[in-house]
């Protein structure tokens, strides 16, 4: 926490000595990383993986994201034989990685019910391209009017442009049927990740144009990871899915919210479309995953 609110604030004073200062604990942290990692044990386990995860998005290319995640995967998968009783059971309970498929399905579907009695405009289609192709154009179109909805933070306003481009880039990328390394596709995620342009305040606060964004950059990760599988690595889905679930029963309960801009009420379910849909078409495509999966091993193969 210490670096990540470090280099936030570098970012928003823009001060040298500051930014030298997150550059100095983003070092010691990366220090304290390796050498927890030497000395890696049940005992120390939760605090090595804790830091390898917040160091994740710290990363300044894609190739140093890619390198971190593979690391903090390869402690999850260290964990195994004591994960459940590791402070980050609640999370990492939910990857399939350490459940039964039966389970998972079972899961998944309890987990879905907050959409399905919301009553929400889910999409169904015919396939997991159909459903990826659906959401990159929905995500585009949605994050592009949200963000007149905060116009007047320009900071913010310009976050959710910065996500709707990305989105752009990869569907323009896979219509040309390109193959891209997907963290390199994804890497202005990291920035976003790192809510320089929101204050922890506004999130303790619940401010809902806020919460609404978080619901839209964590759902644009998750559309872009059924594109490209490999970005389900260490949790990156798995805590963004978690964080959706919570999200989604935050607003269960409140049905409209006053905008600033439009000078209306806007329905928060019309304004959250874009991740219940995300989560729904995901869930689904990760049973039709598992089960695919489960047909092959059947047959051998």
């Amino acid at each position: 926490m210490i670096v990540v609110a470090a280099d936030r604030l570098g970012k928003i004073t823009k001060l040298a000595s500051v930014m030298d200062d997150a550059a100095h604990y983003k070092v010691l942290a990366l220090k304290g990383l390796r050498q927890g990692l030497a000395t890696f044990s049940k005992e120390t386990s939760d605090g090595v993986l804790a830091a390898s995860i917040s160091t994740m998005f710290q990363q300044q290319t894609p190739a140093d994201w890619h390198r971190v995640t593979q690391g903090t995967a390869a402690v999850m998968r260290s964990m195994r034989p004591w994960i459940r009783s590791s402070a980050h059971w609640p999370v990492l309970k939910h990857m399939h990685h350490f459940q039964e498929p039966q389970y998972a399905i079972i899961k998944q579907g309890d987990m879905t019910n907050v959409y399905e009695d919301a009553s929400l405009p889910l999409v169904t289609v015919q396939s997991a391209a159909a459903a990826v192709d659906f959401l990159m154009e929905q995500g585009i179109t949605v994050l592009n009017r949200f963000a007149s909805c905060i116009r007047h933070k320009k900071e913010l306003s310009t976050t959710v442009r910065s996500l709707a481009d990305m989105l752009r880039l990869a569907q323009a990328k896979h219509s040309a049927g390109q193959k891209q390394d997907p963290f390199w596709l994804a890497h202005p995620f990291c920035d976003l990740n790192n809510l320089e342009t929101i204050s922890f305040s506004e999130i303790e606060n619940s401010n809902p144009f806020v919460l609404i964004l978080l619901a839209h950059m964590y759902s644009a990760l998750v559309v872009l990871s059924m594109l490209y599988p490999e970005l389900d690595s260490a949790g990156i889905i798995t805590i963004r899915l978690y964080s959706l679930d919570a999200l989604a029963q935050h607003f269960r309960s409140i049905d409209t919210v006053d905008c600033e801009a439009c000078n209306k009420r806007h329905n928060t379910q019309e304004l959250l479309a874009f991740p219940w849909n995300t989560v729904q078409a995901y869930r689904q495509w990760q049973i039709d995953q598992e089960s695919a999966t489960s047909q092959r091993h059947s047959y051998g193969e």
